[in-house]
Formats: structure tokens, sequence, C-alpha cells
């Protein structure tokens, strides 16, 4: 399966007072589905808000897509809200511990509606170490991170990386659709790259590997549908002015629909 995204995101930064700084992020994606048996195109809405004071960082966020479905197979089109909430805290130079709590509210599919995902994490410098749990009605989601940021200063601009490694063990709790023609683990490396030059920026990255269930984005994503993905890639285009940011990105990705036996969609 082939998705492809088209997305616009609005980043405003309200600074209330010396210290403390909340974000809101705002974006829309429009999303196209090639060769799908279930999914032919949809909208994605998010919402983020961050606020900073001190050691502390508070982060919630929620998530709504709207897929227009075939029917059949489906009898209805697919409505999915998720929720994050984020709680981060510096407790030495250079340290700092994250928690993290995530839930799906979808309305057909029946084995991950109403999951749960906890996550911990714990920074040390340039290395951020994460862990999460998805905890699904017939199944468990075990997913070990490891992160590596960097950075350098090149002729024609500022370069941010990070290096990233998910490795991911699927628990069967009760036979199911959706964990039947999985494979029980899974690892997927990836790289993310930030070009900054004065207000304008440009990103790029990619993940390698198969992976299903996964938690991306820090914790604000879940892939929830029994869809093993084996190619990733992203371009974003940026501009930063003053307290407002805007991006405009582009998102491809490959995909197997595995209760279906479906692939490369």
């Amino acid at each position: 399966m082939q998705i492809q995204s088209i997305y616009i995101l609005l980043f405003i930064t309200m600074f209330l007072h010396a210290q403390p700084t909340t974000t809101l992020d705002t974006s829309i994606q429009n999303l196209h589905f090639s060769h799908s048996k279930q999914k032919d195109h949809g909208m994605r809405y998010t919402l983020h808000l961050s606020h900073k004071s001190g050691k502390n960082r508070y982060q919630i966020a929620w998530e709504k897509s709207d897929t227009r479905t075939f029917k059949p197979p489906l009898k209805k089109n697919l409505h999915v809200d998720k929720y994050f909430l984020t709680y981060s805290r510096e407790t030495a130079p250079q340290q700092a511990f994250t928690f993290s709590y995530a839930t799906i509210d979808d309305n057909i599919a029946k084995e991950t509606d109403g999951g749960k995902i906890y996550g911990i994490g714990y920074r040390y410098k340039a290395v951020m170490l994460k862990q999460y749990l998805s905890d699904y009605h017939h199944f468990d989601v075990y997913q070990s991170e490891m992160i590596f940021k960097g950075k350098r200063e090149l002729s024609f601009a500022g370069l941010h990386y990070a290096l990233i490694a998910k490795y991911l063990h699927i628990h069967e709790t009760t036979p199911n659709r959706f964990t039947k023609y999985a494979k029980e683990d899974y690892f997927t490396p990836g790289f993310k790259l930030h070009f900054q030059k004065a207000g304008n920026y440009a990103e790029a990255g990619a993940f390698f590997g198969k992976r299903i269930f996964a938690v991306m984005n820090n914790g604000f994503s879940v892939q929830h549908h029994a869809m093993e993905f084996h190619k990733h890639y992203m371009l974003n285009l940026g501009k930063k002015l003053k307290n407002w940011q805007l991006k405009v990105g582009y998102i491809y990705l490959k995909a197997d629909e595995i209760p279906l036996k479906n692939k490369d969609v």
C-alpha cells in the first residue's frame, strides 16, 4: 500500500513571562491511499499544546482522522480520535525524564479501540532512551527506542540530525486477526535531518526495515491498524516569522494490510 500525505503545520509561540513558554501547533493533513482494499482517502487534524516552565514541560495533543473506506468490505467510514499526554522534567544538567500516555477511540478497529499506550524516557546529553507499552484487547506491543542527536555547522546552513533505532515485540494474549500474520519482533532504524538558514529551514527523514503498531513522533503518533510498514520517507519546508512558524510537508509510506494479505498499499 502506498500512503501519501501532504500537510500544513502552523506553529504559534506565545511568550507568557520571561521563563514560561507556551506553544500551540495545529496541522491539517490530506491522506491518499493507493491499492488498499479498505481505505480510499481522508483528512487528519491535530492540535498540540506545550507549556514549559523552569525544568518542567507539559504537553497535550489531540489527533482526529476521518477516512473514506470501501464498502464492502467495510460497512462505514473510519473515524479515529487519539489523545496524548506527556510530562518531562530536567533532573540535572543535560538530563531529563519523560512520562507519556495515549489512548485511542476507533469506530471500526475493535482490536485496538480503547488501546492505552504508556511511555517512559530518559535523556542524557545527546542520547535518549525510551520504552513504550501499547496495551490492546488481545495483544501487547513492547517498543524500545534509542535516539542520538547531534549538530554541525555547514557552509550553507546549520544542521541538526537524529539517528533513531526502534525495536518492537508483539505479545499475543488471545488469537486475533490483527496479529495472526504479524511477526513477533521488528527492528526499524531511521534518521531525521534539519537544515536551518536564518528563518528558513528544510527537513528530511526516512525509516527502513519493517514495523507494525509502532509509536512514532516522540510519542505523539501511534500506528494502531494492522499495517506492516516497510518504507517511510518525509520532506518538510518551513519558515519562521517572529512568534509564528509555517511548515508544509510530504510523507510517503508503503505497507501491507496483513489481515487481508494485501501487499504494497
